[in-house]
């Protein structure tokens, strides 16, 4: 889906109950009603029996995001909703990378890695595995970089966020 003049984007973090079936009934609830999800990450919560799913949500500006907040509070196991914009969050994503050094110096490959914050996780006789970690934007930049010959695999991870509690929080808990 394209990014148009009347599409905006907001982070939608729902923490919800872990059962079988809930991330679907999110996602569902959220595509029934129009919206596109661009990213979706998820994972427990330290210390809870509670997932915690960040969603990068597009939607039209016609229709406000704190009326799909609503929608997603009446998903059974929803605890709580919160959607900010882009900016009043801290925004990461991770990228595995499987890279091959034949037509690429590795001494090239290196230098890449490090110039974007990476690390190599695993190397074997010809190739090996890189991780990225940042912005969108950052790893879009690293992916771009490499070498198209150089770049044989990629695994990577939806958006995760930490909100900043800047004012325009919007934070809905079910009562």
């Amino acid at each position: 889906m394209t990014h148009s003049a009347n599409q905006e984007t907001n982070i939608v973090t729902v923490r919800m109950a872990e059962d079988p079936g809930a991330l679907a009934r999110l996602a569902s609830t959220v595509l029934r009603r129009g919206y596109f999800i661009e990213s979706l990450s998820a994972g427990r919560e330290q210390g809870n029996n509670l997932l915690r799913i960040t969603m990068k949500i597009q939607g039209d500006r016609s229709r406000p995001f704190h009326l799909i907040a609503q929608q997603l509070l009446k998903v059974i196991d929803t605890v709580e909703v919160c959607i900010q914009e882009e900016r009043d969050g801290t925004l990461r994503e991770l990228v595995l990378a499987r890279v091959a050094w034949e037509n690429t110096t590795k001494d090239e490959l290196l230098e890449l890695v490090e110039r974007y914050g990476g690390r190599i996780v695993a190397v074997e006789s010809s190739e090996m595995v890189v991780e990225v970690s940042g912005t969108a934007a950052r790893i879009d930049g690293f992916l771009t970089d490499l070498p198209a010959q150089a770049l044989k695999e990629t695994a990577r991870t939806g958006t995760v966020s930490m909100f900043r509690g800047v004012p325009g929080s919007e934070v809905w808990i079910k009562q």
